[in-house]
This record gives structure tokens, sequence and C-alpha cells, in this order.
């Protein structure tokens, strides 16, 4: 081998070897030296309303105390954009994709990654399909309620209301549902030997899966309680019951069903 073969071989090796640590630097300076932050490893979506309407309330971006404390000024300046934010349902796929102020993270010495994910929407509250799907104790513990506030609303003297539990119907409205359970009154006056009967409702507006005892005892419910009336007049008569709900407080129900 000559010596001019030999040196070249050397000239070669060594532009190898910079070219190597070249390389190496810049790997190093690219991604080893710096901090490493997953925005979508740490991303959580919380949701606000039910099913088929619920939007994205807003989306958290979790970390551990130290990464918080050292990098909040980058944190604070995560951002998110939805393909679909609204009138979201259960079992939809969204994808969240994450935005940052990039000067920032150059500053701090941070290598972002993973800035998109996709989520399916769960854990919804759903509106009932019918209204058989409640919980039948429920409808108890409205019973109970009803009631109660029927007999504490009896104030005339000169009148003893007899009330008797008539049945629930299920309204299904355009946003909403809601349970409207149906009392008779006999009405009896002390003087006179008169007897009529007419009818009363007990409205729960906003019926959905988180429909709950808990919430029944302690008034989460929009709650409607007055004389039952149809045109204008009182109900009388229990066939016209269902023609009376479907305009109830003034709102269309699209369907009266009774479940009980």
């Amino acid at each position: 081998m000559s010596k001019e073969s030999s040196k070249k071989r050397v000239i070669l090796f060594v532009v190898l070897v910079i070219v190597v640590l070249a390389c190496g630097l810049y790997y190093w300076n690219a991604y080893l030296s710096k901090t490493k932050i997953d925005l979508s490893k740490n991303m959580t979506v919380h949701y606000i309303g039910i099913s088929g309407l619920a939007s994205i309330d807003y989306v958290d971006y979790h970390f551990d105390e130290e990464t918080t404390n050292r990098y909040q000024k980058f944190l604070q300046s995560v951002s998110y954009q939805a393909n679909k934010s609204s009138h979201l349902s259960n079992g939809e796929s969204i994808t969240i994709t994450s935005d940052y102020n990039h000067e920032i993270a150059k500053q701090l010495n941070l290598r972002i990654v993973n800035t998109q994910r996709t989520f399916k929407v769960s854990g919804l509250p759903y509106r009932y399909k019918k209204g058989t799907e409640i919980d039948k104790s429920l409808l108890t513990e409205l019973k109970n309620q009803a009631f109660a506030k029927l007999s504490a609303n009896d104030h005339n003297d000169r009148e003893a209301d007899s009330f008797s539990y008539y049945g629930t119907y299920f309204l299904k409205h355009q946003d909403f549902d809601s349970f409207v359970l149906i009392y008779k009154a006999d009405h009896h006056k002390d003087d006179e030997m008169e007897h009529s009967s007419k009818y009363y409702y007990y409205q729960v507006v906003g019926i959905d899966s988180t429909f709950n005892k808990e919430k029944i005892g302690k008034g989460k419910y929009v709650v409607s309680l007055d004389d039952l009336e149809y045109e204008g007049h009182d109900v009388t008569n229990e066939t016209v019951i269902p023609l009376a709900l479907t305009h109830l407080e003034n709102y269309y129900a699209s369907e009266v069903t009774k479940i009980d």
C-alpha cells in the first residue's frame, strides 16, 4: 500500500469521525439536551351538557408539580383547537390539536411532542329514549314529594281536598324531557252538599340519566305545581289529560307517554 493511499484513508477516517461527531452534537442539541414535553399524554377533555348537545368545556394538561412549577410560563401559553366542539354525543370521536408559544419553548430548551390526540366522547349524561328506563324507586320518591307539596298547598278552610294519585307521564320536548305526576282532587264544601273534581300536575323538568334520589331530595330540578288546564279551563275529565300535557307550561311536548 502506497503512502499516498494510506494518507487518503486517514483523511477519510478523520472526515467520517468529524461527521459522526457533528451529527452526534446536533442530535444532542436538538433532542437529548432538551426536556421533552408530551402534550397529548397529559391531556384531558372536560365536557358540559348532555349527549347530543354537549360542548367542550375546557382541556386540562396535567403535569407533575416540578414540571408545572419549572415551566409554568410555557404551560400558560398552551392552547387547543378541536375539529368539533359542540353538539357532541357519547361514542363520537374528536381530535384535539394543541398549540403553544414556540419562542418560549425554545428559550426553555423544550422539545414538544405529540400535539394532537383523538378522544372518544364518553361519560356524558343522556336523555332517556323512554320514560320506562327510569328506576321505579325514583318515581316513589317523586310521588312522596309531590303529595307533600300538594297537601301543603291546600289552605282553603272552606273546602276539604282529597288527593289521589292518578299517574305519571313522560314528556319529550325538543331540548329536554320531564316527568309529570297527575293527582285528582275531590272537593267537598262543608256548608253545601257539593262535590267536584279536577286534576293537578306536578312537573319535574330536565330529566336525564343523572336523575337520582339525592337530586330529588335537594330540589335540584325545576318543579311546577298547579291546576291542570286545557284551553283555559280546568281539566275535570281524565280523557283530556294527554292533550293538556302536550302544551303544559307553554312547552310543546312531541311525545306524551303514561309510564305508571
